[in-house]
């Protein structure tokens, strides 16, 4: 028992930084911009705290606070394309070379994956959202770094990736692997497609659900899938239940803490936790960013079935996936 204990303490101690870095970037953003560039601060402390955390055995200022930046790259590219062909086009070599490249390093697998995600999701702001959220990233990702690097004994390194290893990567092309890129990324499209067609709320969270629960190249990659799936959909309904009651925003933000706390904790041993987790913090800081704009707007009412649409497409594509890895 008490080793138990002592093995968490770690995981403890890294939710209260997390947690903090959310409560410093929500004040030092709440009081430069306001609260809804604060929500987008928050959502960039996950990130780059994430973006940190991932590499276990070194630090690099310029490249973690590059990797958590790219998230710009996602947001203008969907600010400008909209959804138009030249958008799909741009998703579609994006997800391929994320699956090409994964595992290459942690940071770029996270980076990668976040562009992904939020040139859909850019494709909705306006350019008013859009001068707060980059302000909001500045702040929470320069805050977040500056806490873990300042706490962090692991060892600093000036270079951990290089050229030469995308470059040898993307040389070794195989049909197999072109293959499981293309799967991937026509189900990547048919979240986004399906979304639109059959208007079932904002677009964005089906494709980004089936980026949470299907990893590239994960082994057991149907087992996984579905603990993902089972995790995603449980912190759906949960913050369904809590967010549509008087107690908004109040419970907004006290979960948006919870949660952050609860994330380090959620180690990949655990996988329907980790998404439990980590698909509940993005999902409340878009909910609550989506309140502010809207007091009206139904929280949630659409995101069950998005969510079992994107866990849908993923566990097909896992499938598929596994076939072709088989062969």
């Amino acid at each position: 028992m008490i080793k138990t204990i002592v093995s968490k303490i770690p995981a403890v101690n890294d939710g209260l930084i997390l947690s903090t870095c959310v409560v410093l970037s929500s004040i030092a953003t709440y009081f430069i911009m306001g609260i809804e560039a604060t929500l987008w601060s928050t959502l960039s402390v996950l990130h780059a705290y994430n973006i940190f955390s991932k590499p276990k055995d070194y630090k690099s200022y310029l490249y973690s606070f590059i990797c958590s930046m790219s998230i710009l790259v996602g947001i203008y590219l969907g600010y400008f394309l909209k959804l138009g062909y030249l958008f799909y086009f741009a998703l579609i070599i994006l997800s391929f070379f994320y699956y090409q490249l994964y595992d290459i390093d942690p940071a770029l697998d996270l980076s990668m994956k976040y562009i992904i995600i939020f040139s859909t999701i850019g494709t909705t702001f306006t350019e008013d959202i859009i001068k707060g959220l980059v302000v909001g990233l500045l702040i929470g990702t320069v805050l977040t770094l500056l806490v873990c690097y300042s706490l962090s004994h692991k060892e600093h390194l000036k270079t951990h990736i290089s050229t030469l290893q995308i470059r040898e990567r993307v040389l070794k092309f195989k049909l197999a692997t072109v293959l499981r890129s293309l799967v991937y990324s026509a189900g990547l499209i048919a979240c986004l497609f399906f979304s639109i067609h059959l208007n079932i709320g904002h677009f964005f969270w089906a494709l980004l659900t089936f980026v949470f629960v299907l990893h590239p190249k994960s082994q057991s990659i149907v087992k996984l899938t579905i603990q993902r799936i089972a995790g995603t959909l449980l912190a759906v309904l949960l913050l369904y239940f809590l967010f549509n009651t008087p107690m908004m925003p109040y419970i907004g933000f006290v979960s948006i803490l919870i949660l952050a706390f609860l994330l380090p904790m959620s180690n990949e041993r655990n996988y329907a936790f980790a998404s439990f987790c980590t698909t509940g913090f993005v999902l409340a800081v878009l909910e609550m960013s989506l309140y502010w704009q809207t007091p009206n707007y139904q929280l949630l009412s659409e995101r069950i079935l998005e969510t079992l649409l994107g866990g849908f497409i993923a566990l097909i594509c896992s499938i598929i996936l596994k076939y072709v890895r088989n062969k």
